[in-house]
């Protein structure tokens, strides 16, 4: 298991990472042969996970381990950047690529409790970025008829449940329990296509459907019902990831938000805009769900200087920054919200009649939780 892990693994990550990249072979690229090489690499990692976390390895080994398998994730999502003019189908596969390396490092990497913490910082930093990639996919298509693909979060999704106060995060649904136990593949492949379908097969020949309950014959005797234990946690190095999650949060919010304005700005009125709209106005949404506890507030508070990147360190004072934070702390479990409210304030604009909305419910819940 030692020469298996520390070895053969890492040897095999970077054959799949080459190929993955194309590096210098643009007709691997052109071939398609790039994306099952990007699915082989999400197999490898999550099937071999369970060993690194049971098996007894040396610290050689695991350091081999754990370094081939990140290195080679962030290599491969480095070159997934859609280029423009993506066909309908391109598109498709290419998001859900990225759904399912987003679903693998939320679902597998950030909940194994023996990932070292530079790989998990590191593993943050890649939902930042599949995050971004996600926004790309759907502006790169040169058909209007591309499905939506702002119906699901993916990896920003995610970034909001690091961040998410853990009593107050969404519970999930039996179906999305179950897809939790299909492979990151097959699981994201459900989420894909379970709103257009209410059975998805599984690989164990069962069926996930949206019904949790079955029907009972007459005179059956009721089950008798427990108290459900309460959910176990899911992000065991959370409180250490907090200081990377929020702001990578916080980047992402800003840049969907402001490209958003911007294109708004230009008066288009076409099938990208439609798209873009759609997905401000699902993270608007779970903004405005969003709540976060202390040490998250105290993270957003800490990154909001963020906001000031382009203006001159003149005209920054330390009294401004620590109003900000203060804003930020003082605004608790919205202190997302509060450090957004510049980019807010434009979109309370927005042509969208239901961006408007989505601005105005968040700017509610902000004030209520200030107690206006």
């Amino acid at each position: 298991i030692e020469a298996l892990m520390g070895q053969l693994v890492p040897h095999m990550c970077r054959v799949v990472t080459a190929l993955a990249c194309c590096h210098g072979f643009p007709q691997l690229h052109e071939s398609g042969l790039w994306r099952l090489a990007v699915e082989m690499l999400l197999y490898l990692v999550e099937d071999t996970l369970p060993a690194a976390e049971k098996a007894v390895l040396g610290q050689e080994a695991s350091a081999t381990y754990w370094d081939a398998i990140i290195s080679s994730l962030q290599e491969v999502s480095a070159v997934m950047v859609p280029q423009p003019g993506l066909s309908q189908a391109e598109a498709a596969e290419t998001n859900l690529l990225t759904q399912a390396m987003g679903n693998l490092v939320a679902n597998r990497l950030l909940t194994c409790t023996l990932a070292p913490a530079k790989v998990a910082e590191a593993a943050v930093g890649l939902l930042e970025r599949l995050a971004g990639l996600r926004s790309s996919v759907s502006q790169s298509s040169r058909l209007a008829s591309m499905p939506s693909l702002s119906l699901e979060l993916g990896a920003l999704g995610h970034l909001f449940d690091l961040c998410s106060c853990q009593e107050h995060a969404k519970v999930a649904t039996e179906e999305q329990r179950q897809r939790r136990q299909l492979s990151i593949a097959a699981a994201s492949a459900a989420a894909a296509v379970g709103r257009h379908s209410g059975v998805v097969a599984c690989s164990t020949g069962s069926n996930i459907t949206q019904s949790t309950t079955a029907p009972q014959q007459t005179g059956a005797v009721a089950p008798i019902l427990h108290p459900a234990p309460p959910p176990p946690v899911r992000f065991p190095a959370r409180g250490v990831l907090l200081n990377i999650a929020a702001p990578a949060l916080l980047r992402c919010l800003r840049a969907l938000f402001n490209s958003f304005s911007q294109e708004d700005g230009r008066a288009r009125n076409d099938e990208a805009l439609v798209r873009h709209a759609e997905e401000v106005r699902s993270v608007l949404v779970r903004l405005h769900t969003l709540r976060v506890d202390e040490a998250a507030a105290a993270a957003v508070a800490a990154a909001v200087p963020l906001g000031h990147e382009q203006v001159s360190a003149a005209s920054i004072n330390g009294t401004q920054e620590q109003r900000a934070c203060g804003a930020c702390r003082l605004s608790g479990p919205k202190a997302l919200a509060m450090a957004l409210l510049p980019q807010l304030a434009t979109l309370a604009a927005a042509s969208d009649a239901g961006v408007r909305h989505g601005v105005r419910d968040v700017l509610s819940g902000l004030a209520l939780e200030l107690g206006f």
